[in-house]
């Protein structure tokens, strides 16, 4: 029954029934845990908008109220594979990452997965003018601008200098 405690004392008794005194008192409390670990995520980089400009680190941090926790997993493949957290995963390639994570207590209980996204665009734009080096105040000019990553924030600032 949860929360009910029992104090024991231990004695040792030989085949000719000598008994030994008896020991320091135990004390147990039964502790009863139904209630999974919860686990946090901490995303570290440079951040432009709602996209990572940077590497990103990502810290795991779980906690148990009552028997510990036990282990924490992620998974980087929609939960096909998870894997035993052990130090802040850094993430460097550009893209829509997703983090699974989960953790277990001692008793065996099983926090649902949580998950997050990051998104990564460590790649600047890239901009070509074509046509002549040199242009009147009336010409057009077609200026292309090429972005790696699809960038919904993405904003053209057209500087034009005099000289």
């Amino acid at each position: 029954m949860d929360g009910s405690r029992y104090t024991y004392l231990v004695t040792a008794v030989d085949r000719l029934h000598n008994e030994s005194p008896a020991s320091n008192e135990i004390t147990i409390t039964n502790i009863l845990d139904v209630t999974a670990p919860v686990t946090e995520a901490a995303v570290e980089g440079q951040k432009r908008g709602d996209w990572y400009v940077s590497d990103v680190s990502v810290t795991l941090s779980a906690s148990d109220d009552l028997t510990g926790v036990v282990q924490t997993e992620y998974s980087l493949d929609n939960g096909q594979q998870w894997l035993r957290y052990q130090e802040p995963l850094t993430l460097t390639t550009d893209g829509e990452h997703l983090i699974q994570y989960r953790s277990t207590d001692l008793a065996g209980n099983i926090e649902n997965a949580a998950n997050i996204r990051i998104p990564i665009d460590r790649t600047p734009p890239v901009i070509t003018i074509h046509g002549a080096q040199t242009y009147t105040v009336d010409q057009t000019v077609m200026i292309t601008v090429l972005q790696p990553m699809p960038d919904p924030g993405l904003q053209i600032i057209l500087v034009i200098h005099h000289w």
